[in-house]
């Protein structure tokens, strides 16, 4: 269920754990939510099953990491735009009615497309339009995983505690040569 305060926690988790200098670059951001799309893509063509939580399908875990990473951009940039939810997640499933389970590349290319729009309104300084972009890319990857029989809200729970005892996600590890940097 999206919430701005699962949003606000999400931040708020991740600036503790040093994932957010003072000058974090939006369009990395949003690059980096365009890959977990990708990576959900690579775990449903392959039929995997996720490396760090092995009970679940690639697919599912990327999904719930596209999530963590939208509402962590949200709890940022887009709380204080906060649309309707309810409309906004009645508007974004009214556009993708058509949905179809067979067709999940053309799923993952609509959250995309969501994507996309969030990053040109924020490039072109319409900060309303970006917060609202936000929110529908986070409504689109809800109703994906709706359509596709995700549970993404248990996902995004393991997933979250996972990442707080994961080795490569600690400060030091970070830092070291070959770290994540982002």
């Amino acid at each position: 269920m999206m919430t701005a305060d699962l949003a606000r926690e999400i931040h708020a988790g991740n600036i503790a754990a040093g994932w957010w200098p003072p000058q974090r670059n939006r369009p990395e951001i949003l690059m980096l939510v365009v890959s977990e799309i990708g990576e959900a893509s690579e775990g449903y063509l392959g039929d995997l099953m996720d490396d760090k939580l092995p009970h679940w399908p690639m697919f599912d875990v990327e999904l719930g990491d596209t999530a963590i990473r939208l509402y962590d951009v949200i709890g940022s940039d887009a709380i204080d735009h906060l649309p309707d939810l309810v409309a906004l997640a009645t508007q974004s499933h009214e556009e993708l009615i058509d949905l179809n389970t067979y067709d999940v590349q053309g799923d993952l290319m609509m959250i995309v497309r969501h994507v996309c729009r969030a990053m040109e309104h924020h490039r072109k300084g319409r900060t309303p339009e970006y917060a609202l972009a936000l929110w529908r890319s986070l409504a689109a990857v809800h109703t994906v995983a709706i359509a596709h029989g995700v549970n993404l809200d248990a996902v995004i729970r393991e997933k979250r505690a996972f990442n707080l005892i994961r080795a490569d996600h600690q400060p030091e590890a970070r830092q070291a040569v070959g770290g994540k940097a982002y």
